[in-house]
Order: structure tokens, then C-alpha cells, then sequence
């Protein structure tokens, strides 16, 4: 063994004062000065310094009052005390700015592919898909003729399964096929002609 001796790292002295807590501050909660008013009178009753008719006296509102403030702000007590996911929240800019990423190629995609097309109808000489006329201001446009939802109504009472055609009228024998028949034979009395 050699002569020299390990050493200990000084120690310091104790502290003769006794250790004191240092008293954490209430965070200011903000909120307007009747929430804040009635807040504090809500928690003086639950710390029982005050009775209920006393702390409705103090924010002057009736005693049926006074309790339903107290349960919203019961309510929102639990409200607060749900666990919050982990992590950063979402960040909508970001999102915003990628959607927006997403549609300028999607729109340079689809400009890419109309001038394809039209480079291929020229090529092998189709002649170019006219745009629907646009609905002049003022008219109105007609009614789509109702034969597909009747054809669906029919498929659906007729399909085979629990409880399928219940409450379901046969499209024939429906309310809307009758009145479209006497609205059609109505139309051709008028003009003269014989159904």
C-alpha cells in the first residue's frame, strides 16, 4: 500500500437556520371580475368560511341561482382535470400550409394532363370535348327526371334479405308514380291530346 491517503471532499458546514418553504404564488387565472368574484366566493364556501345563502346574498343572485353557478363551476373543474395527450398539440399552420402544398401539384398535375389530352386528341385528330353551356342568369334549371331514385327505391324493396321490403310501398303502387301518372294525364288533357 502507498502512504498516501484518499481524501475526502470537504464537507461543508450545516446550516444553522432552519430550512424554510418558500410559498408558491396562485397564478392569476384571469377572467372578468364577476367570474372572478364569484369564483372566490364559491371557493370561501367550499373552504367553509361562508354559508350559501350568504355568499347568494354577496353576489347578489338568488339561492336556486347560486347553486347552479356553483355546479358550472363543478363541471368545469372536472372538465379540467381530464388527462391531455402527450406531446404538442396539432399545428394547424403547418397543416394549412401542407393542405395548400397539396393542392398547388395537385392543380399543376391536372393542368399537366388537360394539356396531354389535348396534345393526344390533336394527334389522333378527336375532336375537342365541348364545355357544357353555362346556365343563363334568370332561368331556372329544369327538374332531373326522378327514374333512378325510383329505380333504387324498387331495387331496394326488392332485395332479398331480413326485413327488406318492410314499410317500403312497391314503386308501381307508390304515391309518387300515382301522381306522376295524373300530373302526366293532366298535361296531355290540357293540350288536347288523348292519353
Amino acid at each position: 500500500m502507498s502512504g498516501r491517503a484518499k481524501r475526502s471532499p470537504p464537507t461543508s458546514p450545516p446550516d444553522p437556520s432552519p430550512t424554510k418553504r418558500k410559498r408558491t404564488t396562485v397564478k392569476d387565472p384571469g377572467g372578468s371580475t364577476e367570474a372572478r368574484r364569484t369564483a372566490a366566493a364559491i371557493l370561501e364556501i367550499w373552504a367553509g368560511v361562508r354559508t350559501p345563502p350568504a355568499a347568494a346574498s354577496a353576489l347578489g343572485v338568488s339561492l336556486p341561482r347560486y347553486y347552479q353557478l356553483e355546479q358550472r363551476a363543478v363541471g368545469a373543474l372536472v372538465a379540467a382535470c381530464e388527462p391531455r395527450p402527450r406531446g404538442p398539440g396539432p399545428n394547424w399552420e403547418r397543416q394549412i400550409r401542407s393542405l395548400e402544398r397539396q393542392l398547388a401539384t395537385s392543380r399543376r398535375d391536372c393542368a399537366r394532363l388537360q394539356a396531354l389530352l389535348r396534345t393526344s386528341q390533336r394527334t389522333i385528330g378527336l375532336p375537342a370535348v365541348e364545355s357544357p353551356p353555362k346556365s343563363v342568369p334568370g332561368k331556372r334549371r329544369p327538374n332531373r327526371p326522378t327514374a333512378r331514385a325510383l329505380r333504387l327505391a324498387e331495387a331496394l324493396a326488392d332485395s332479398p334479405g331480413e326485413n327488406a321490403g318492410e314499410g317500403l310501398e312497391r314503386t308501381n303502387d307508390s304515391a309518387v308514380v300515382t301522381a306522376t301518372s295524373v300530373a302526366a294525364a293532366a298535361a296531355h288533357g290540357a293540350t288536347g291530346d288523348a292519353p
